[in-house]
């Protein structure tokens, strides 16, 4: 059987730990799409709050496309516990029609929590254990958040005419007057980027996972 969203706890998510460090906004906002607010079937919430992102579509239309059908979202006895019906032909189609979930043969949550571990730079194969989720799902999820991400970045261009990239890498552009004895110790530098002709100043940062430092041959 297909794990869904049933099988969920939302008790068990308030104290939720995970296999990765995660950052302060990243865990905030799951955590907020996810909760159970004590009103009404928790799908439910966590499908409206997916709508108010714009990551679930608002209105669907009608498979049989007639002037008098009109599709609205209800809970059903499925594996989301929600979908669309149309109230005049009975129609019925997945919540997740025409959105990134579509056809992702996971809960929705346990997408949400592969996407915060994509977020978090993890490692596929201990994130995909951990939440129980088939490896060739989370391979498909990762895929596409990084086509995602690289379709964005490229309708956003660095410098141009008139603009000053400022780049730097980290931590070797710290100067320190003492010993680093306060700071976690980082196994990656990082590439820090800033594009001074947007307002405000736009940045990009890229781990630099494949950066050997040359050994002087002496």
């Amino acid at each position: 059987m297909e794990p869904d969203s049933t099988t969920y706890d939302t008790e068990n998510s308030k104290n939720e730990t995970f296999p990765f460090i995660t950052g302060t906004c990243n865990i905030s906002l799951y955590k907020d799409l996810v909760k159970d607010s004590g009103q009404g079937l928790v799908e439910m919430q966590i499908v409206e709050r997916l709508q108010a992102f714009g990551l679930l579509p608002m209105v669907m239309e009608c498979v049989q496309n007639e002037p008098t059908c009109e599709v609205v979202c209800k809970t059903a006895r499925v594996v989301d516990r929600v979908q669309w019906i149309c109230k005049t032909c009975k129609k019925r189609q997945p919540i997740r029609s025409g959105s990134f979930f579509f056809k992702l043969q996971c809960s929705i949550v346990q997408a949400l929590q592969m996407i915060l571990a994509w977020c978090e730079d993890a490692d596929i194969n201990v994130a995909a254990e951990y939440f129980d989720v088939k490896p060739r799902v989370a391979t498909l999820i990762y895929d596409k958040l990084d086509e995602m991400a690289a379709a964005e970045i490229a309708v956003s261009k660095l410098g141009g005419q008139d603009s000053v990239i400022l780049t730097e890498m980290y931590p070797e552009c710290l100067n320190r007057l003492s010993p680093d004895t306060t700071d976690q110790p980082h196994i990656h530098p990082i590439l820090m980027v800033a594009d001074t002709k947007h307002v405000p100043t736009q940045y990009r940062l890229h781990i630099m996972k494949e950066h050997l430092k040359k050994k002087t041959k002496c």
